[in-house]
Parts: structure tokens; C-alpha cells; sequence
């Protein structure tokens, strides 16, 4: 892990990670990770743990680690009929 990831990259991600519930590496990792929380280590570590929708193996998942362009986040949302 390096600190090369740009403040405004990190807050990007921080926004996207705190309003979402499942994450999905793109490519060939196919486990969903349930979000479980959202943390910090200061100086631009910041990191979500989660939890394997299938296995249950526990991730802790770094900003800098994180391709928006490929990988997904997803949130609940309500649906009303």
C-alpha cells in the first residue's frame, strides 16, 4: 500500500463507500462484499471493512485499491409500487 492516492480521488471514493452497501471488484473476483464500516488510519489511509456475501471471509479494502472504472458499488434503494 503506497500513499500515491490524490485527496480529491480519496474523497470520491470515502463519499461513494459511506452511501453504499455492497461492493464489487471488476474482473475475475465475482464475491459481492457486504459493507460493513468505513475507517481511517490518517495520512490518507483510508480503507472500508466488509464481509463476503458467500463465504463470509472478512475484507479490509483500501481507496488507493479501488478502480472506479471497473469496480462497483451498490446501494439499497426503496421501491415503492
Amino acid at each position: 500500500m503506497s500513499n500515491t492516492m490524490s485527496e480529491d480521488r480519496m474523497w470520491e471514493v470515502a463519499t461513494i463507500a459511506k452511501e453504499s452497501f455492497i461492493f464489487k471488484y471488476g474482473g475475475g473476483h465475482s464475491e459481492l462484499v457486504k459493507i460493513i464500516a468505513v475507517g481511517s488510519l490518517g495520512k490518507s489511509e483510508y480503507y472500508f471493512h466488509g464481509e463476503g456475501e458467500n463465504s463470509g471471509t472478512p475484507y479490509t479494502i483500501w481507496y488507493e485499491d479501488i478502480d472506479l472504472r471497473s469496480d462497483k458499488f451498490y446501494k439499497l434503494v426503496e421501491v415503492v409500487s
